[in-house]
């Protein structure tokens, strides 16, 4: 093919408005972002009042005025540009930041895909202030400004209006707003001196009034709007080779991850790591329920030299230089929250007898089909294999985390987790801290299809024939929502052209055709241990736990059954 030499196909430099449209897709992803870049500019420059007021989810307006140091009139206009900063002179001040911001990135990014408005008044000589606007990159005002007082107020308003497509990537209106409050709430946990007015649309503003103690402002976050009172908190602190770990928790649990109020924190700043929150989960099993949890805060303190957040620019991930430390003093400052609370886990471990009791039932309605009626009906498919399940137990040694029955990895080390299937769809998940729990896989499966991606389905390199009349079947794309695509050869013959990365795994044919005629997705099928072992990477195995999917036995009551 020829390429006929054009403009097109010259290499050419991007103007700077472009470039700043671009990059902003790094620091500006949604509403939420914008909130976090200009909070921090606000704690950054000292403010003790920060008053927020964000309409429809932050795509209209988000405005910030606080009474911090402000800024001159000639300086103004370079928190706009690139890579203009006053937190860092050379590459090593990355390695010892006090401060939030470091790039120089967020206010261009920021500007460059919304409408500003920005009054600026310094603490020494607010009638030197400045206003400054600017619209898409490009400079609308400047400005001189006078006033009594010293701080900054910042209006962004029509957020992608010059970029609509990424506005297609927006989620919905309550899934915004949820992520524009984990950042407010993150503020106010980490700075409890600073008053904090939040306002959103037409609502009367909360006042969240400057706190001497953290865990007062704490109590303010775990309050749920459906409880008079606030919950009861407890809290620890653990100290470690130089660092150290403030941990709260919520006495009060619940099922699943909505309006969980769970937070990591390193100097202040908000970060996520998967490996330091299921340590705190699996250490709190001993304090809430089974299948429950609830309420966490953890702030570590960490020399400035010991972690990189200049991994991404958003700065939510983590490095630490000494990560094992760290994961060690956050199981032993849980532990110690844990041990000096005993009467709280007694409680908690009566109420989870009384869940093992009713498993128990359960499952012995199970083994010995005692009516189609109970709750085994519904939760259950298939019965067990009696002497499948007998064969399991004999070869346990020592059913308190030393059996048999779990497996060896590729390196001869004992598994965490060891699948057995007991019947049909029915399996043992056997976790070497946890002890044993029962799983249907139909139960299983259905969670994983939760998951399901459209724009993420796998093409199959030989279609599958549908055997089915499909003659009356004229909506072939509601099954895309249901993981499989289906398209019409003609007027009596369809055939299966691609499937979920759910089922890709798994006899994907036969779920399909199941799907089609309205059956369980199982019918007819027994899956296989590896297939389940498979799902676990759409559902972990404390998920189930947590959802109840997986259901504790305790190894006596295993035994009991088949006496």
């Amino acid at each position: 093919m020829e390429i006929s030499e054009n403009s097109q196909n010259r290499i050419n430099l991007l103007p700077e408005h472009l470039i700043d449209q671009i990059k902003a897709g790094e620091v500006v992803e949604r509403p939420a972002n914008v909130l976090k870049e200009l909070l921090e500019n606000s704690i950054d420059a000292n403010s003790t009042k920060v008053r927020v007021t964000i309409i429809n989810a932050g795509l209209d307006l988000i405005a910030i005025e606080d009474n911090g140091d402000g800024m001159f009139f000639d300086e103004l206009p370079y928190a706009f540009c690139r890579h203009a900063t006053s937190k860092i002179n050379n590459f090593e001040d990355i390695y010892r930041l006090n401060t939030f911001g470091f790039r120089g990135e967020a206010l261009a990014s920021i500007s460059s895909v919304a409408r500003i408005s920005c009054h600026s008044a310094p603490r020494s000589s607010p009638e030197e202030g400045a206003k400054y606007v600017i619209h898409g990159a490009r400079t609308v005002e400047h400005s001189k400004y006078s006033t009594h007082k010293c701080g900054t107020s910042t209006y962004v308003k029509d957020l992608f209006f010059n970029t609509p497509v990424r506005l297609k990537f927006v989620k919905s209106g309550q899934s915004e707003k949820n992520a524009l409050k984990r950042v407010i709430n993150s503020f106010l946990i980490n700075y409890p001196q600073v008053e904090f007015s939040i306002t959103w649309d037409d609502q009367d503003p909360d006042i969240y009034r400057a706190q001497e103690h953290t865990v007062n402002r704490v109590g303010e976050i775990f309050k749920k709007k459906s409880r008079k009172n606030r919950p009861e908190i407890l809290q620890s602190y653990g100290e470690y080779l130089g660092s150290s770990c403030q941990f709260y928790i919520s006495k009060d649990a619940s099922k699943g991850y909505s309006g969980k109020q769970q937070f990591l924190f390193v100097n202040n700043r908000l970060f996520t790591d998967k490996k330091i929150h299921q340590i705190v989960i699996r250490n709190m099993e001993k304090f809430w329920p089974q299948g429950l949890t609830g309420d966490y805060i953890m702030q570590f303190k960490v020399p400035e030299n010991e972690i990189d957040v200049n991994v991404h620019p958003n700065k939510t991930i983590i490095k630490f230089l000494k990560s094992n430390e760290i994961f060690s003093l956050t199981s032993a400052t849980a532990k110690k929250l844990i041990s000096e609370n005993q009467d709280h886990i007694t409680e908690n471990h009566a109420l989870e007898m009384n869940e093992e009791e009713a498993n128990f039932n359960s499952l012995s309605s199970a083994l010995f089909n005692q009516g189609a009626d109970n709750i085994v009906a519904d939760n259950f498919c298939g019965g067990l294999n009696l002497q499948r399940f007998q064969n399991e137990l004999n070869q346990s040694t020592d059913f308190h985390g030393q059996s048999s029955l779990f497996g060896e990895n590729a390196s001869g080390q004992q598994s965490e987790l060891t699948i057995s299937a007991l019947g049909e769809n029915i399996f043992l998940f056997n976790h070497v801290e946890r002890g044993p729990y029962f799983v249907d896989a139909q139960v299983f499966l259905d969670d994983a299809c939760e998951q399901i991606d459209i724009d993420n389905m796998t093409p199959l390199l030989i279609s599958e024939p549908i055997s089915k009349d499909i003659s009356d079947m004229e909506n072939l794309a509601q099954y895309m929502a249901m993981g499989i695509e289906i398209e019409r050869l003609d007027g009596h013959t369809c055939v299966l052209r691609s499937v979920s990365h759910v089922f890709e795994d798994l006899p994907y044919a036969k779920i399909a055709t199941n799907i089609i005629n309205g059956y369980e997705l199982l019918k007819d099928l027994e899956l296989q241990v590896n297939e389940v072992r498979k799902l676990l990477s759409f559902t972990s195995f404390y998920d189930l736990v947590e959802k109840k999917i997986a259901k504790k036995i305790s190894p006596k009551k295993l035994r009991k059954l088949l006496k």
